[in-house]
């Protein structure tokens, strides 16, 4: 598809990248990481077509159509959301305006008109495209998509512009995903997603046709998404086969092994020098001496570069609060447009470390300022505990600070008594480093005041901490560094976050605020996500008993035989317990048939895997018949996955289709 040689990148001050080489093909699902500053960004922006390569070059296949979502965008107007969405699919559109000028065109001549013939032909062809396309389908594609990123129904015919940034950006990445490119390059598209959005991402993704390219710094996101990794480090490009745990455990492998062999020629020198030093002045040792003096001017000892800690940190200790750090009673918020949400109960204790989490728009963060006290509720009570001290992270953080202090000066006044070089590792861990300490607060970014503000609440000696999407502009390193630190937190944590990884790290406690209730469940975020994947489970059957029996009530009452009661016949009885047998049957064999299935997908992506990384190396470039072979396999077998996918779907849907009939009738 695409084939980088020796591209190099340079900038007066930094060498980005230099000899890059990759060959990107054709399905793969790619995973693009490394520090903030390596030139992550820039690489996208080479593949998209937006700057070229200081050095070096890049061979596309023909007529590859390439999608860039980028961090930053300026993206609005006052046309209709569908209709900027739908218009993305442009060559679709055009053949469908096309199609419609040739038959008003053919309506407008008469029965035996000679250019009719030629006419028909024409539409007859324009309409294999749009079917080929799938034009007609192209509608209810945009709105699905849409919808799976969060837009609701009723808010599609509304102009772009009366949207906020985060959700034209969701907008922008809906455009991408519907004029379905072959190459997708996404930079960082989780940001402004909540959970459920990134769920729907996910699913998307895992069965797009095309091939993807994705810089992200979550981790959970990866790990679904992707089947091999890219990291960019010191300059150079390596390439490891799976998601992003099998990388870390790839990684820390090759770093050992090759940890190892720099020991193993150490000794080897070391044993050199000793047999030069010991047998340099004897003759009859000069050949031998001479042998080795010549070897050890060959040798090479490859040290490995020892990666970069993170930076570790623990909060100041704190005065303890009483056991009740917070405690709302009948809460509500109203703006006027309607309840936000209402009548909320809440005792959170000092210790816990509580998830708020939930889709956008439910309150999460108006329900963080609540509590904060920089908003006041509608309705009810909101009380903090015995000796509780509150510190706050919400997104406007910027307000909060002196924007004449300098950065260093900024984190000082938040300071515990730590020297000028702690303050200045710390605020490295949040990428500040040399001179960009004595930068003016009021010349930050956004996302730089952001860090900042997380960076000195490490500081501060407050026992109840409030944190708004604290995770939002800090990349791995940073993240591992703020989740260490509140993992050791001797007080109270509320943070709001859709960095699953983050939470599943963190909190011993899950809150979900969705259409206006809590939903609250002691334990990780992944085991809240499996409870209430069950819970939902369970309403729904209960739905379907409820409405069984509410039929039932109505045929009794109309005197004609209940629905769903019991034969009375020993025969009607035997038949029940039968069909009953033959459910379980096809229980048992559909969860099997998708178990199968998902082997058999699992098996046939690992072959894909290892088929990528061989064809990515140099070395089967130079031998055609082995490179035939491999593309011809690789090329099989991604037909085959494409064709397992749609049989594993309808697996699973007929074993939970089953399954619910038979919980509706226990």
């Amino acid at each position: 598809m695409i084939a980088l040689h020796q591209l190099a990148v340079r900038f007066p001050d930094k060498v980005l990248f230099e000899n890059l080489s990759w060959r990107i093909l054709p399905g793969q699902r790619v995973g693009l990481v490394g520090d903030n500053g390596v030139g992550k960004t820039t690489l996208l922006r080479i593949l998209a077509g937006e700057r070229e390569a200081d050095e070096g070059s890049l061979h596309r296949a023909p007529r590859i159509r390439t999608g860039y979502l980028s961090q930053s965008f300026s993206f609005s107007s006052s046309q209709p959301l569908l209709e900027i969405v739908l218009a993305a699919a442009g060559d679709i559109r055009q053949l469908e305006r096309d199609m419609e000028e040739t038959r008003c065109t053919l309506a407008e001549l008469p029965p035996d008109h000679e250019d009719q013939p030629a006419l028909l032909a024409h539409l007859g062809h324009l309409q294999d495209q749009f079917d080929h396309r799938d034009g007609y389908r192209l509608e209810s594609e945009a709105r699905r998509i849409l919808q799976g990123l969060g837009f609701a129904a009723d808010s599609l015919e509304r102009p772009l512009d009366t949207f906020s940034g985060g959700w034209q950006m969701r907008a922008a990445m809906a455009r991408l995903l519907v004029a379905s490119p072959d190459l997708l390059l996404l930079d960082e598209p989780t940001n402004h997603l909540d959970t459920d959005a990134l769920e729907w991402l996910e699913r998307f993704l895992k069965a797009y046709d095309g091939t993807v390219l994705t810089i992200s710094h979550d981790r959970f996101f990866l790990d679904r998404t992707v089947t091999q990794i890219a990291e960019i480090a010191r300059g150079k490009l390596t390439l490891f086969t799976g998601n992003f745990t099998r990388y870390r455990q790839l990684k820390e492998e090759h770093m050992l092994r090759l940890a190892a062999e720099a020991e193993r020629m150490r000794g080897k020198v070391e044993d050199m020098q000793h047999f030069i030093e010991r047998f340099r002045y004897k003759s009859t040792k000069a050949r031998q001496v001479q042998s080795r003096i010549k070897q050890l001017d060959k040798l090479e000892i490859h040290e490995v570069e020892k990666e970069e800690r993170g930076l570790s940190f623990r909060f100041p200790p704190c005065e303890r609060s009483g056991d009740l750090v917070l405690e709302l009673d009948g809460l509500g918020m109203d703006y006027g447009q309607g309840w936000v949400f209402r009548d909320l109960d809440l005792l959170i204790k000092r210790g816990e470390r509580v998830a708020l989490t939930g889709p956008n728009g439910a309150g999460k963060s108006t329900l963080a300022r609540l509590i904060s006290g920089l908003q006041q509720p509608t309705s009810g009570d909101l009380r903090l505990g015995h000796k509780v001290s509150l510190d706050v992270y919400t997104q406007e953080v910027e307000d909060q600070m002196d924007p004449r202090r300098t950065v260093l000066d900024e984190l000082s006044s938040h300071n515990r008594g730590l020297g000028q070089t702690e303050l200045r590792s710390l605020l490295g861990a949040f990428l500040f480093s040399g001179e960009a300490v004595f930068k003016k607060v009021d010349v930050l970014s956004g996302g730089e005041k952001s860090r900042l503000a997380v960076a000195g609440i490490l500081l501060d000696k407050c026992n109840f901490l409030v944190l708004d999407e604290p995770t939002n502009h800090l990349d791995l390193k940073a993240k591992d560094m703020l989740q260490q630190a509140l993992a050791s937190f001797e007080g109270t944590v509320l943070v709001v976050s859709h960095d699953r990884y983050f939470l599943d790290k963190v909190v011993t406690r899950v809150l979900e605020l969705r259409d206006g209730r809590l939903l609250d469940r002691p334990g990780s975020y992944s085991e809240f996500v499996a409870w209430r994947d069950e819970l939902e489970r369970e309403e729904a059957a209960q739905a379907t008993r409820t409405a069984r029996a509410q039929g039932a009530a109505t045929d009794e009452a109309a005197g004609r035989p209940a629905a769903g009661v019991k034969p009375r016949s020993r025969e009607e009885r035997k038949a029940a317990t039968g069909e009953k047998i033959r459910r379980g049957r096809l229980l048992r064999e559909s969860a099997e048939a998708a178990e199968k299935l998902e082997a058999e997908i699992a098996r046939r992506e690992a072959r894909i895997s290892e088929l990528e990384a061989a064809l990515a190396r140099e070395e089967i470039w130079n031998h055609p018949e082995k490179m035939k072979q491999a593309t011809t396999e690789y090329a099989k077998l991604r037909e085959m996955v494409k064709g397992l996918y749609p049989q594993w779907e309808k697996a699973l849907a007929e074993h939970e289709r089953v399954k619910a009939e038979l919980e509706a009738e226990d």
